[in-house]
C-alpha cells in the first residue's frame, strides 16, 4: 500500500536535509526516514568508502564514490529512475508504521515520478530547502522541478541558520497540511 503522503525533502549538500528529518520523526510518531541512496550508502560502505570526506583506497572521497555509482555504474546500467524504483519497494513495506514518509535525499526528478507511479499516492510535496550561500556545485544532484499533477505540490522552504527547530515547526505545517 505505501504512506498517505510522501515529503521530499530536496537540497545542496549541508543545507541541512537529514538534520531536519530527523527533527520531524522526533516530533511526531507517524513518521518514517528514507533515503534514495541508501544503496549506495551500503555499497560504498561494502567497498571501505563509507566516511563521506576521507579519500579511500579508490582516490576518490566517500562522496566521490557514490557519485560514481550512481551516475557511471547503476543509472547507465538500470536507468535514471532504478533508485525510485528501490525506494519504492521499501516505502511499500513501511505502510504500516509511516503514515509520513519523509526522504532526505532527493535530488532527482525520475527517482521521485518513479515512486509516484509505483505507489498509489494521495499526495506528495516537494520541499525545496534554500540556505544563504549553499549551492549543488560539485554535485550530481539539483533542485527538483515541479510536476504538472493535481496530487504534486512543491514548497520553497528557506532556512536560517541556528534555527533548526523553527524550520521543523515550519515544515511540520507543511506535512499537517498536506494531510
Amino acid at each position: 500500500m505505501g504512506p498517505e503522503l510522501i515529503v521530499a525533502l530536496n537540497g545542496p549538500p549541508h543545507v541541512g536535509k537529514d538534520t531536519l528529518g530527523d527533527r520531524i520523526a522526533l516530533m511526531r510518531d507517524d513518521v518514517g526516514l528514507f533515503k534514495f541512496a541508501q544503496p549506495l550508502h551500503e555499497a560504498a560502505e561494502a567497498f571501505g568508502h563509507g566516511d563521506k570526506e576521507a579519500v579511500g583506497w579508490s582516490g576518490m572521497t566517500g562522496r566521490q564514490f557514490r557519485i560514481w555509482l550512481s551516475e557511471e555504474v547503476f543509472k547507465p546500467r538500470f536507468g535514471s529512475d532504478v533508485f525510485g524504483s528501490i525506494l519504492a519497494g521499501r516505502l511499500t513495506s513501511a505502510a504500516p508504521t509511516s503514515r509520513v514518509a519523509v526522504i532526505t535525499d532527493c535530488g532527482f526528478f525520475d527517482e521521485l515520478d518513479k515512486v509516484a507511479a509505483q505507489l498509489p499516492l494521495k499526495r506528495i510535496i516537494l520541499v525545496r530547502l534554500i540556505r544563504d550561500k549553499l549551492t549543488f556545485a560539485g554535485d550530481s544532484r539539483d533542485y527538483v522541478r515541479d510536476h504538472p499533477v493535481a496530487w504534486w505540490e512543491t514548497v520553497d522552504l528557506h532556512l536560517q541558520t541556528g534555527q533548526e527547530a523553527a524550520d521543523a515547526r515550519r515544515l511540520n505545517g507543511i506535512i499537517e497540511e498536506g494531510l
